[in-house]
């Protein structure tokens, strides 16, 4: 697993040319059913749209691509998006620009120029951000280990995904990949023995260390 950049939150711009409007936006997909179900919203939205052009990559370690010109002269308008997002290094990302035709033909040369700039522009006013690749390991500590493993897991922003309080404390932390070996040498020197299974690999954006999966409702369960 590598660390990949990728866009969270949707976003658009609009752009104008010789009375056509171009409406650019760029979601987060991570399947082809995502992909669709995006590309419905904007069908549904734009109905009276001439086009929605779009291109997408979805995966990290090997991206699927697939670029569409719906009815614009071939290569001129999905080509050109998929291309900024190679460029970009862009990853999980699908971009789609709607066009309403104003009346006067571009030429297949400035829609191509059209197409990319409007997907430069989207992509680069939207908040990118960079996807760590993590471990999910669940941990079972006594009460004594457990403080200072808590206060790690604290002290260095570890995402902790499900906490239950038993006779036992069962803590299952998302860890980054590529210092995986380093964090479960200082926990078994800091508790003196570690009791860890590897559960699955998942991704967490790294400007929301230990606080994007709050927002989805971690699980903190405590019995007395």
């Amino acid at each position: 697993m590598q660390n990949y950049v990728t866009i969270l939150k949707q976003h658009a711009i609009q752009m104008e040319e010789k009375k056509s409007v171009f409406l650019a936006y760029c979601f987060h997909a991570e399947t082809e059913q995502q992909v669709k179900g995006n590309l419905q919203l904007l069908q549904k939205e734009h109905k009276d749209a001439t086009h929605i052009c779009y291109a997408y990559s979805l995966g990290v370690e090997q991206p699927i691509t697939r670029s569409n010109d719906d009815g614009e002269p071939a290569g001129s308008a999905g080509k050109p998006i998929l291309e900024m997002i190679l460029k970009k290094k862009l990853k999980n990302i699908l971009v789609a620009v709607v066009r309403y035709f104003g009346g006067v033909e571009l030429g297949k040369s400035k829609l191509t120029h059209m197409y990319a700039n409007c997907a430069k522009e989207v992509i680069n006013d939207a908040e990118l951000e960079t996807m760590e690749a993590c471990s999910v390991y669940e941990f079972s500590f006594d009460y004594d280990s457990y403080v200072p493993a808590g206060k790690y897991f604290n002290d260095h922003k570890f995402t902790i995904l499900n906490l239950v309080y038993l006779d036992i404390v069962k803590v299952q932390v998302a860890l980054p990949t590529a210092k995986i070996d380093k964090i479960l040498g200082d926990l078994r020197t800091i508790t003196k023995k570690l009791n860890g299974v590897f559960l699955r690999p998942m991704y967490l954006p790294v400007s929301q260390k230990g606080a994007w999966l709050d927002r989805m409702g971690v699980h903190r369960v405590k019995h007395n």
